[in-house]
């Protein structure tokens, strides 16, 4: 497609194994195409391969087969160093991202733009992932990636209180001060997306802050 994702990234995402196993043996057969490479094709936007793909969506029948059928890395990454766990996290399958924890896949990832984990959950609005990656995974939630956006920063232009709320009860900028690369804070940037009501929701929040927790 335009994004240069072929069916068998289109298969996996969606969960068409049968599919799948018939369009990767047809290209072997008719075409002397090896299915391996197939598999680890990435797309031109993202650099995502069919692995990537399962991942986001929560195919985990697809990713058992392929990385039983062709020993596929658990923690490749994409162009920006994205990792399938990152992508189901981000997503909110939490059973996808069992999985991948139970088979050896590594949490712990960080991409080349400083986040983990937690920055997508945050940014996706997904609080019981978060909460899962933080108590069950113990993924750093105060991790300030390169642009200097710390989880709040996330949850805020997004527009999620009740991230925004639980970081900061976990002590994340709890007063909410704390300014990124640019020069923002999280309630700046909940007011650049249009979240006018969490920007003050934030800003009022300083009057009765939470102590820090350790």
């Amino acid at each position: 497609d335009c994004n240069g994702s072929s069916g068998i990234h289109w298969c996996s995402g969606s969960g068409h194994l049968a599919i799948l196993k018939y369009l990767l043996d047809w290209c072997k057969i008719k075409r002397g195409v090896d299915s391996g490479e197939l598999v680890k094709y990435r797309d031109t936007r993202s650099g995502r391969n069919s692995f990537h793909w399962a991942a986001r969506n929560g195919q985990i029948a697809v990713c058992e087969w392929l990385v039983e059928s062709f020993d596929v890395d658990l923690d490749s990454t994409t162009n920006d160093g994205t990792s399938a766990f990152h992508l189901a996290a981000w997503s909110g399958e939490l059973e996808m991202c069992k999985w991948l924890v139970d088979n050896g896949g590594n949490p712990h990832i960080v991409n080349s733009f400083g986040c983990n984990a937690i920055h997508f959950a945050c940014l996706a609005g997904n609080l019981a992932m978060c909460k899962w990656l933080h108590d069950e995974i113990h993924l750093d939630a105060f991790l300030v990636q390169l642009q200097g956006h710390h989880t709040l920063h996330k949850a805020a232009w997004a527009g999620h209180k009740d991230v925004c709320e639980w970081l900061q009860d976990l002590g994340v900028d709890p007063e909410c001060k704390e300014v990124d690369k640019k020069g923002h804070t999280a309630s700046r940037l909940a007011e650049i997306a249009g979240h006018v009501e969490l920007s003050q929701w934030l800003v009022r929040r300083r009057k009765n802050v939470l102590p820090l927790k350790k």
